[in-house]
């Protein structure tokens, strides 16, 4: 899949979403050692992508989080609707932690200048689309992009794209829902959620 010349050489920054959760994900974590394109060294990794050659710092620093970890899991398709839950007392208990270790990294940029900051989850934060908002991520991830002035936070896992703008406390977070790859869902079940 995307063999064409233009894309040949391109590296694909890859997280995991619930379809990947389903089977062997860890898998998908060591196929990083095999396939040069295919970039996801963890289920939670960073990425900082310099100005030029020239200029070492950071101009956009990517945080790659897994937001099954975070908030737990769907059902299978036949359960489009199903919002994600933890199938144990320990997965929940490992969320807190994990939401903590997002926290300490963007802890971090408190003390250096990066330009642009993005997250990038599977599950939406906000989505007007078939599955809506993911209310796990609007009550605890939402409010640390705001405190550590995050730029965007990209997703999937709705089968649309969506551009979605929110201003709170004084900062602006762009939302995009990129998750149309495979087909495109129209639907706007959750615009008023």
């Amino acid at each position: 899949m995307f063999q064409s010349e233009p894309l040949v050489n391109t590296p694909w920054l890859t997280i995991m979403g619930n379809h990947d959760h389903y089977g062997n994900a860890s898998a998908q974590v060591a196929y990083t050692d095999k396939y040069k394109r295919w970039i996801m060294p963890s289920f939670n990794y960073t990425v900082n992508i310099k100005r030029s050659d020239s200029d070492n710092s950071t101009f956009i620093r990517m945080l790659m989080i897994d937001t099954v970890s975070m908030c737990g899991n769907t059902g299978f398709d036949s359960e489009v609707f199903r919002k994600p839950k933890f199938s144990s007392t320990r997965d929940r208990l490992a969320s807190r932690e994990y939401f903590e270790s997002i926290e300490d990294e963007l802890e971090k940029l408190k003390y250096e200048y990066v330009p642009y900051v993005i997250i990038n989850g599977h599950f939406p934060i906000w989505s007007i689309a078939e599955h809506g908002p993911t209310q796990c991520l609007v009550n605890r991830l939402r409010p640390l992009l705001y405190k550590y002035n995050v730029t965007a936070y990209f997703c999937g896992h709705d089968h649309s794209l969506q551009h979605l703008t929110e201003t709170s406390l004084g900062q602006t977070v762009e939302y995009f829902v990129i998750g149309a790859s495979n087909f495109v869902q129209n639907s706007t079940a959750h615009k008023d959620a």
